[in-house]
Parts: structure tokens; C-alpha cells; sequence
């Protein structure tokens, strides 16, 4: 099958649909598939290439289309990126014959969808405007993250048929060999005899981060809240609000599985106050927590309870830091059934290796539905 993945983002990029995006990918060519990635021409201040970058074990040609990079003027510099960047897609899509333009983005997908293209929409969020609710409508498949997406597009009048269910998956592999828990503090600068509860992403409220940072407040003196991810720009300022815990900065997706070994517990904090994050979401987050054996506390919403259930995660209620840091708490006095928990989320990830995400999409691709 000959796919051409459509990406409207910075490549490669910190974030973690870069990380997404570059393992589909790659799973996609270890699964057979002809794959070539289109990306808009825009700035990165990553060095290396993405094969680097991600750890990426199979390569794939990357094209990068003009456009104009406007994303940081605001809401109408995104909008001109993104139309200038969807007009270069179908001028050269026009020109080349693929089975499957695969793309997260619904105006790219709205616009190729104009003109006949084969579409697939891989959709994460629950658009649904002037572009999304056409995309899709018009796209010849759609692929979804999580249940609550399939549940939200089969309401809007899409075809149950039409829509793959495919959560986000690991790289088990990286999973094999790992930092002792000495050593991956030892190169993070991290301290040695703390007990640590680490968050893993980006920092902000519709990530749940609030609840962290008040959380940290509370914990017992010997617990010390870490934070990985996020530029020096914004960890300055958090370090000033928040001295009592520990911000690592951003780190290479590569390093993920290592990074992950400096923990005693790993904290999800997924917000209900955002439909995304409570009813649509796959964190990739949560994938390399469940591989990494340590035990995970997670909120009790919807999108979290689709993977994780009371076997392979401790649970508190979203947006309440008071319990978060009691279930923090309580995970260091139940050792036993602590690491229980961790060895189950384990067992449980395998399901979910990109390769096997991989193989029931192109199954989905290559299989007529009505």
C-alpha cells in the first residue's frame, strides 16, 4: 500500500504528535506499506534528523511544502499557514497517485476531498466546524483515537462502519533494555534518596497541570514532585512559583524510556474540565507509563478509564489535588500491591504496540465498508 501521511506541524518538533506521527510511520513501513510524509516547510530548533531524533528504526522520505511560517502571529497566522500549506498538498498530490492520503488535519482533509483524493482522517480532538464536520463527511475512512471520538462522530450522523477505533500505542522495544533508576537520576540531576513522583509532557490546564503543581504542596517532605518536559523559557518562571519541585526541562522522545526509570510513581492528570482530555483523548504518555513496570496514578475520566482499569492503576478524582497527592501517598504504603499494579499495566501495553496499531489500520484501509 502506498500512503502518504499529511502532517500540518514542525517536524521534527518536542511535542508529542511529532512522536506520534514519526511512529505511525515507521510502523507503517515495517508493516510493508510505501510511506512518504509531506510537512509543511517551517523553522525547527531541533537539530538532527528525525531518524535520530525519535529513535526510529526504519526511515521514511520526508517532503517539505512551502508555506508561509505565520504560526506564531496568532489564531489568523495559523489560518494562513494552514491554507497556504493545504493549496501546496493538493498542487502536488494532483500530480502523484497514492491508495491513501493519511492526515490528522481537517482542512488538508477537507480541501483533497474537493477533488476526489482518498482520504483518510485520523481525527484526535472532535472537530466538527465549517472544515471538520466536512472532512468528515467526505473522507473514505476515518480513524479515531479513542471510543468517546467514535461515540461523539457516530451522534454527529458519521457511519459507525466508516470509523476505526485505534488508540495510540509504545515502542516496546525501548522498553527492553533500560537506566537503572541510579543511573537515569544520576544523568538527569536528579536526587538519589528521594522518593520521586514524576509527570511526564507538556504544562498547562487543559493537561491537568494545575492539579500537580497544588498537589506538590502537599505531599510528605521525603516526596519530590518531578517535572519533565517544557522549554527553559517557561521553566524559569515555574521554578520561581513552584521551589519545592524539580523541572527537568524537555528531553528527546528517544530518551523516554530511561527518563521514565527515575520514577517511583507516574502521574496522569488528565482534566475533567476539558472535553478533550476527559472524553476523546490517547495520551502517548500513558502507553510508556503502563511499559515502564512503575506504578501509574491516573484521573477518573472516561478517555484514561478506556485503557487502564482498577488492576493497572491507582485512580483519583480529576481535578482534586488534596486526593492526588493522598493517592501519591498511598501508593508508597502499599509496596506490594503498588508494584502489583505496575507488572499488570505492563502485561496490558502489549496490546498496544505501534506495530499492531499499524496492522489494524492498513487491515481497516485495505477492507470495503458501507
Amino acid at each position: 500500500m502506498k500512503i502518504v501521511y499529511i502532517a500540518n506541524i514542525r517536524f521534527p518538533t518536542e511535542r508529542a504528535h511529532g512522536a506520534q506521527i514519526a511512529k505511525t510511520c515507521e510502523a507503517f513501513v515495517q508493516h510493508g506499506s510505501e510511506v512518504s510524509l509531506w510537512v509543511p516547510r517551517r523553522h525547527t530548533n531541533i537539530s538532527g534528523d528525525p531518524v535520530s531524533f525519535y529513535g526510529l528504526r526504519a526511515r521514511f522520505p520526508v517532503q517539505r511544502l512551502f508555506t508561509i511560517d505565520s504560526v506564531a502571529r496568532g489564531r489568523w497566522g495559523f489560518f494562513l499557514e494552514s491554507i497556504l500549506f493545504a493549496v501546496s498538498v493538493l498542487l502536488k498530490a494532483r500530480r502523484m497517485k497514492a491508495d491513501v492520503f493519511y492526515c490528522r488535519d481537517e482542512m488538508v482533509v477537507a480541501i483533497l476531498c474537493l477533488f476526489g483524493a482518498p482520504l483518510v482522517w485520523e481525527s484526535h480532538t472532535g472537530a466538527w466546524g465549517l472544515f471538520g464536520s466536512f472532512a468528515a463527511r467526505r473522507a473514505r475512512r476515518m480513524v479515531v483515537i479513542s471510543h468517546g471520538l467514535k461515540t461523539f462522530y457516530v451522534e454527529k450522523g458519521i457511519a459507525a462502519s466508516r470509523i476505526l477505533v485505534a488508540p495510540d500505542g509504545v515502542d516496546l522495544d525501548a522498553f527492553k533494555v533500560r537506566s537503572s533508576k541510579e543511573s537515569a537520576r544520576t544523568r538527569l540531576g536528579l536526587p538519589h534518596d528521594a522518593k520521586i513522583a514524576l509527570y511526564v509532557g507538556s504544562i498547562g490546564s487543559t493537561k491537568g497541570t494545575d492539579v500537580v503543581f497544588t498537589a506538590a504542596e502537599l505531599l510528605p517532605r521525603e516526596v519530590t514532585m518531578v517535572i519533565i518536559g517544557e522549554g527553559e523559557e517557561k521553566l524559569e518562571t515555574l521554578r520561581k512559583h513552584f521551589p519545592h519541585m524539580l523541572f527537568v526541562g524537555a528531553r528527546p522522545y528517544r530518551e523516554l524510556a530511561d527518563n521514565l526509570a527515575v520514577a517511583d510513581v507516574l502521574v496522569l492528570p488528565s482534566t475533567a474540565q476539558n472535553i478533550v482530555s476527559a472524553r476523546f483523548t490517547s495520551p502517548l504518555k500513558l502507553f510508556a507509563y503502563m511499559a515502564s513496570h512503575v506504578p501509574i496514578v491516573a484521573s477518573d475520566v472516561p478517555s484514561i478509564r478506556e485503557i487502564l482499569d482498577d488492576e493497572t492503576a491507582f485512580w483519583f478524582r480529576a481535578d482534586d489535588p488534596a486526593q492526588l497527592a493522598s493517592v501519591i501517598r498511598r501508593v508508597f504504603e502499599e509496596g506490594e500491591r503498588a508494584a502489583q499494579k505496575g507488572l499488570h499495566a505492563s502485561q496490558k501495553v502489549h496490546q498496544y504496540a505501534w506495530g499492531l496499531r499499524a496492522k489494524k489500520i492498513i487491515d481497516f484501509l485495505s477492507t470495503d465498508v458501507s
